[in-house]
Order: structure tokens, then C-alpha cells, then sequence
């Protein structure tokens, strides 16, 4: 599935990401541009930058997950 150009589009897939790490009991963090517009240091971008903790194997769980639904979807495990 294609990345969303516009700002619903990007609304959507950030309400389903939540939504799948919720379904695996990951509390994200809003990190990067979108948190420090928030913080009213708006920069321009067109992505969402997530921080979480979880385990390899539960990342790779969320990655079939979203995968599932279609979406691209990449994992790099820690070094």
C-alpha cells in the first residue's frame, strides 16, 4: 500500500498503527517533526516518527500485523 500523500491519509495510517501496537500492549511515543510541532516548533515532514520497547519478536508480530492490512512493512532487528 502506498504511503498517504495527504494529512488524512497520514491520519488513517497512524490511527492503525496505534490501533495494532495497542492489540499487542505497545504504548508508542510520538517523536521527530510531529512532536515538536506539538511543542510549537513546527518543521515541515511527511512521516511520523514513533519511538517503542518491545521485543524483537513482538516487533515482528506488529510487522505481520500491518502487513496483513496491507501495508510495507520493515523490521530491523537490534544489533
Amino acid at each position: 500500500m502506498a504511503e498517504p500523500a495527504d494529512l488524512e491519509g497520514t491520519l488513517r495510517l497512524a490511527e492503525t498503527v496505534l490501533r495494532v501496537l495497542q492489540e499487542h500492549r505497545i504504548e508508542p511515543v510520538v517523536i521527530g517533526a510531529m512532536a515538536l510541532a506539538v511543542h510549537g516548533y513546527p518543521r515541515e515532514t511527511a512521516g511520523l516518527d514513533l519511538a517503542i520497547a518491545a521485543k524483537p519478536r513482538v516487533l515482528h508480530e506488529v510487522a505481520r500485523s500491518l502487513a496483513a492490512k496491507g501495508y510495507d512493512v520493515a523490521v530491523r532487528d537490534p544489533d
